[in-house]
């Protein structure tokens, strides 16, 4: 029943009541309720790198996984292994990163013999399930509807954090710039970009969403696509795009969002008001659609950028396509010689992800030559 956990949370609302009607199935579903850890073993599998390793985990195979446990642990036949977290368990970018170091680090330091032989201290115990063929079939569908065969992960070689830092700014915020660019050059316009931006180090917290593609960060994409540009203008326009980024940044970690503080209004009402709030709410919001004074859109483009780590090489979603972004998601790592990226595109975008690597490349370039040339010359 793994595939079930896959799906979208309205449909597992409609399933799950109807499967542990049987005692069965609610007999295994409570061993495994409240599982922190699940190890998947796909050992028929034999991934030849590390990009292949996070497709097959995260976009094959769902028969084999459980997506409400806060972490799983995919393992392949060759010993390769990925992580697939639950950030609606708290579990986001930043907690990943550090479990699967910490993961990777203390596993290499374990001897193996395979000559050792040894009654298992605690048996394994078989989970019986009786699952109907009929929400199986509707997951399978829903899932062919999201998943995306091209290639995912890519890896730029010629620019990384040393030649983005040169100029004592943050290169997540030069990154912005050039993707801005980017999209410029393959759409012939800008599009509101936003950024995921941690809040574990507070509990419970979850993700704030900031809005880096100012005003700023355009103009300066702007002006950095002309064939030539002056780079102390450019530099100035940087300057000023980066600054618009971190306030935008402290803006939105310093406010709890509308819909974030009616879900902890809701969560701490006792039961019979927690329903009323509910038909309250949908009632109000249901009037205000009405009257087009609330509408709700989808994300066009957004980024995260977890914290890197040791022995974590490809961070992201790769082989799926995200049905609530317009565009595409980006999840991508600024290291010391190179940038690691994967992308999730929209149901609807059409560039493919290599184009948009291609371009994007290209934009960084740009953007590195302005932070290293002498102030006197002019750029092509």
């Amino acid at each position: 029943p793994g595939i079930l956990t896959a799906i979208s949370h309205v449909a597992q609302i409609r399933i799950f009541p109807r499967l542990l009607q049987n005692p069965v199935n609610r007999q295994s579903f409570d061993r495994l309720r409240h599982s922190f850890l699940t190890f998947c073993l796909d050992l028929d599998q034999f991934p030849e790198d590390v990009p292949q390793a996070a497709r097959l985990a995260h976009a094959t195979n769902f028969s084999n996984r459980w997506y409400h446990s806060s972490v799983q642990v995919v393992v392949f036949g060759n010993a390769r292994a990925a992580v697939i977290c639950n950030f609606n368990a708290y579990v986001d970018g930043n907690p990943m990163m550090r479990f699967g170091s910490e993961l990777q680090e203390r596993a290499a330091r374990v001897p193996l013999n395979s000559a050792q032989k040894g009654k298992a201290e605690h048996p394994f115990l078989s989970l019986d399930w009786q699952i109907p063929q009929q929400p199986l079939q509707l997951a399978q569908k829903q899932l062919e509807k999201i998943l995306d065969s091209q290639q995912a992960s890519f890896e730029i070689t010629s620019v990384g954090q040393e030649d983005l830092k040169n100029s004592g700014w943050s290169p997540i915020s030069l990154f912005v710039v050039a993707l801005q660019m980017t999209i410029w050059r393959l759409l012939g316009r800008p599009l509101p970009i936003s950024q995921y931006l941690s809040m574990s180090k507070y509990r419970c917290m979850d993700l704030a969403i900031a809005l880096v593609s100012t005003p700023e960060v355009n103009r300066a994409a702007e002006y950095l696509l002309r064939d030539t540009v002056d780079r102390q203008k450019a530099m100035s326009l940087l300057r000023q795009a980066v600054e618009s980024q971190t306030l935008a940044q402290r803006q939105a970690r310093r406010a709890l969002s509308l819909q974030k503080m009616l879900s902890i209004f809701l969560l701490t009402r006792p039961a019979w008001q927690r329903r009323w709030s509910l038909l309250v709410s949908g009632i109000t919001f249901f009037v205000l659609r009405l009257m087009g004074l609330h509408r709700p859109q989808l994300s066009d483009v957004v980024l995260s950028h977890p914290a890197i780590y040791p022995g974590i090489h490809v961070v992201g979603r790769p082989g799926v396509r995200l049905p609530y972004v317009r565009y595409f998601g980006l999840h991508y790592q600024i290291f010391k010689d190179r940038i690691v990226l994967t992308f999730m595109p929209g149901l609807n975008w059409r560039i493919s992800n290599q184009d948009v690597t291609t371009q994007l490349e290209k934009s960084l370039q740009k953007i590195r030559d302005v932070l290293v040339v002498e102030p006197q010359k002019q750029l092509a």
